[in-house]
Formats: C-alpha cells, structure tokens, sequence
C-alpha cells in the first residue's frame, strides 16, 4: 500500500491541502478561496460555471465561495454582454494583489516540493500524472452515471 499510487498521491495532496490552508489563513482567506484566486488570477473575466468546471466545484459552493469574496472586496461582476443571463467573475486591484501575493507562497511551495529535482524530473513527472489522470477519465467516461436513465 504504501508503494500504491493511490496512497502516495492521497499523501502528497493532504500535506499540500494542510500547506495551503495555513498559507490562507495567514491571508485571512476561507477555504476555496485560494483556488478561485487562482483561477481567476490567470482567467479573470469568467462566468462561475467556468470557475466551477475548472476548480471541481458545485455551483452551490462556489456561490458561497464568490459572496463572500465579494463582500470583502476581492471580487466585483458585471453581466455577460454575450449572455445576460450570465455574469462575469473579475478581480478587483485588492483581489489581484493578492492573488499575486498568494502565487508568490505557490511557487515557494513548488520549490520546497521539488528540491533539488532538475527540471527533467518534474516533467517525467507531470506527464506521468496526466496520462494517469487521462487513463482514469477514460474509464469514467465509459461508465454509466446511475443518475441517468438507461436508453434502450
């Protein structure tokens, strides 16, 4: 087990998970928080579905998640031209500056996470992850959602 891609990636996540939370909290940021800064830093300008699909999130979180960050002034929107029905998710000044902050304890985490691994390593490394990742979806996407009903 211990030698298992499951249980190392589920190790690997859970000291990350534990490292990003108390970096949020010296920002005074909630949980989820950093990751819509995230996404956001790199596509401000987007819907919440967006938000959503990039983040693994059900829009009922990332509502709660968007509110509150806008009543602290991280976030504004604005209605979709395209799309009334839409509206679109940007960074105010104070949002982005710390998105560009908390990027900055990222990358610090990057490099504690790598150490001394050249730069071949980590490519080796995110290739072998995405392809895991590609082989799963694979799988996934031949399977039936439960929820659906079966067409005969």
């Amino acid at each position: 087990m211990k030698n298992s891609a499951h249980y190392l990636t589920m190790l690997l996540q859970n000291k990350i998970a534990l490292y990003i939370i108390q970096k949020a909290q010296e920002y005074d940021l909630y949980p989820g928080q950093p990751k819509v800064l995230e996404f956001l830093r790199e596509s401000d300008g987007c819907t919440p579905t967006d938000i959503c699909k990039a983040n693994g999130l059900d829009k009922s979180t990332i509502t709660g998640i968007l509110g509150r960050m806008k009543r602290n002034g991280l976030i504004y929107s604005e209605p979709d031209m395209a799309d009334r029905r839409q509206r679109l998710i940007f960074l105010t000044d104070k949002g982005r500056k710390l998105a560009d902050d908390f990027q900055k304890e990222l990358d610090l985490l990057e490099e504690k996470l790598w150490g001394p691994a050249d730069q071949e390593d980590r490519e080796r490394f995110y290739r072998q992850v995405r392809c895991m990742i590609r082989n799963l979806e694979t799988d996934a996407a031949d399977q039936i959602d439960p929820r659906e009903k079966v067409k005969e």
